[in-house]
């Protein structure tokens, strides 16, 4: 008699290529992942003097200043390294920032989150029962995409997705568009 033979520790080809329904849910759940930390902003009633201020704690210059009114807003954006502050000032009475200004005073204002795709982020989130302020995306600083999660769903926590649109993914051999939906 010979010996018994030991069960082969090998996947079988179906199951090493993985099925189709393991190969869907994979690349699902690869769109919309959160990459990391984007920035944090914090609301200031007076762009100006606190620019001076974050210049002589942070040691640099702001990279850019711009106004958002759109979103209210003009932004003074600070670099060090890998790491980016955002300084928010209201550009009216009616900005959401004006509004958080009075019920909070200067201060943290938003944590944004890099996002690889912002659709997919949005669409996974609200799937999972999260309180969403946008269900789509706009323009934000930098021309990125922005949209915020509510506070309530976050433990008081204002989130704000951002997803870079030169990172914006396309079909392979797709030209790049002028279409911002399409890259």
């Amino acid at each position: 008699m010979g010996a018994a033979r030991k069960p082969s520790r090998k996947p079988s080809p179906a199951r090493r290529a993985g099925s189709s329904r393991t190969t869907r849910s994979l690349a699902n759940q690869a769109a919309g992942r959160i990459l990391g930390i984007n920035h944090v902003a914090i609301a200031v009633r007076s762009l100006d003097d606190n620019i001076a201020l974050f210049r002589r704690v942070l040691g640099v210059e702001p990279r850019a200043i711009e106004d958002l009114p759109e979103h209210g807003v003009r932004v003074a954006l600070f670099v060090l390294g890998e790491d980016r502050l955002e300084l928010l000032e209201p550009l009216g009475e009616k900005s959401p920032v004006a509004k958080f200004l009075e019920a909070r005073g200067e201060g943290l204002h938003h944590v944004s989150l890099s996002v690889d795709d912002i659709a997919a982020a949005l669409a996974r989130l609200d799937a999972s029962g999260v309180p969403l302020i946008d269900r789509a995306g706009r323009t934000g600083a930098e021309g990125k995409l922005v949209a915020f999660i509510h506070p309530k769903g976050t433990g008081g926590i204002l989130f704000e997705l951002s997803e870079d649109a030169s990172r914006r993914r396309r079909p392979t051999g797709s030209p790049k568009s002028g279409n911002p939906e399409i890259g």
